[in-house]
């Protein structure tokens, strides 16, 4: 059976994905010095390329294959977004804290967004999500639609 989802866009922009640290099994606070600390042991020798989708309720990630424009969907509900710290115009750097939907595993994604204008408006995007977890997007008007298929085999 094959449904279909249309979903308002705020923003989108592209990204690269540089850095993955995961958390120690043992911690389970996100810490701002952890995340500070890791950006200068980064190297970043191939980054993955990602188109980052703003939706009403989560984050969607085309994240594109290696010297290919094949991509994959990848989606992030806003409620597994858990910090994030921006280190502004030093090196145009986004650190996401995410938990995976089980909440087992936890981890610090570095994304690198070239654009100054597209940063700044990622920042404010999370500052809006970080300020309203449970309420949707709604002093930010919407760009566009998306529409998702989901298939289910049944």
């Amino acid at each position: 059976m094959m449904t279909e989802n249309n979903e308002l866009i705020y923003h989108t922009c592209y990204a690269y994905l540089i850095h993955h640290l995961p958390m120690k099994k043992n911690l389970k606070i996100f810490d701002r010095s952890t995340a500070e600390n890791e950006i200068e042991k980064i190297k970043c020798v191939s980054p993955v390329r990602l188109c980052l989708v703003f939706t009403e309720d989560c984050l969607r990630i085309k994240r594109f294959g290696r010297n290919t424009n094949r991509y994959k969907w990848h989606t992030l509900f806003y409620e597994q977004i858990q910090f994030y710290y921006s280190t502004h115009d030093e090196n145009n750097l986004i650190i996401l804290g995410i938990i995976s939907p089980s909440g087992r595993k936890r981890g610090y994604q570095y994304l690198y967004v070239e654009n100054k204008d597209d940063l700044q408006k990622v920042e404010e995007t999370l500052h809006q999500i970080a300020e309203h977890r449970l309420q949707i997007l709604k002093q930010v008007p919407e760009i566009s639609q998306i529409n998702i298929n989901n298939s289910n085999n049944e």
